[in-house]
């Protein structure tokens, strides 16, 4: 079980805020401020205030290289975000149009040669579905076993899969195919909220540093690749 740490203030002995946002303590300040604006207590905070001010100017984003702000107030990453968001949405829209569609979900079967020729059976097991966007269409996002070892307590016969080239229209990649479907009641039911808006895992996405169309910053540090949403398509294929 994981811990969350409650922060306490330190001045009033409240949690949920620290004594740098303590509303008593900053009456506190004002009331003292009012009988000697020399107290040693006003000059103390309004020094750390002015620091602290200082430090937030000088701050760095590491989104777009501007100062002044952080990533988490950047508004020109949130506005990156939306736009990724919007598209996204239609494109796994047109991803689970295909999975219903093909049968493709929790129980389907797929089969593909491998390397050596030998046949490969796969039962699905489930969708990642945070994995689902249209910057990596050739993610292999499908969750699986090898039927030979599907009681394999080591999880060894565990596999990934992407989409079945018929259904992505993808020229490259292992030629998949669909042996026997699944129900549209059993995909639905897999289907987790905030999928089809785009919401879901879209903050891990933007987290990724490979994927440099998702950062302003090039990977040699300059801040002059701009976040162009018509880099992306909705469509299944390339």
């Amino acid at each position: 079980m994981s811990y969350k740490r409650t922060v306490h203030c330190s001045h009033c002995g409240q949690s949920g805020h620290n004594k740098a946002g303590c509303s008593d303590y900053k009456a506190q300040i004002e009331r003292l401020r009012g009988h000697n604006p020399d107290d040693y207590r006003v000059r103390r905070y309004d020094a750390t205030k002015a620091r602290r001010a200082s430090s937030a100017q000088s701050r760095r984003c590491s989104y777009c290289g501007e100062q002044g702000h952080n990533r988490a107030s950047c508004s020109k990453l949130k506005s990156a975000m939306e736009q990724f968001r919007a598209l996204n949405a239609t494109y796994r829209q047109n991803v689970f149009n295909a999975l219903i569609e093909n049968g493709l979900g929790p129980g389907t079967i797929l089969s593909w040669d491998d390397w050596r020729g030998n046949s490969v059976n796969v039962m699905v097991l489930g969708i990642h579905w945070a994995s689902v966007n249209m910057n990596n269409k050739l993610g292999s996002f499908i969750q699986g076993a090898n039927m030979r070892l599907l009681n394999d307590i080591h999880g060894r016969g565990r596999v990934s899969a992407r989409l079945p080239r018929s259904i992505s229209g993808a020229t490259r990649g292992v030629g998949i195919e669909i042996t026997v479907r699944t129900s549209e009641m059993r995909i639905r039911a897999a289907l987790p909220a905030g999928f089809l808006d785009g919401t879901l895992g879209l903050k891990d996405i933007f987290k990724q540093k490979d994927l440099n169309l998702h950062t302003m910053k090039t990977p040699w540090g300059d801040f002059t690749d701009v976040f162009d949403p018509n880099h992306f398509t909705t469509e299944l294929s390339d």
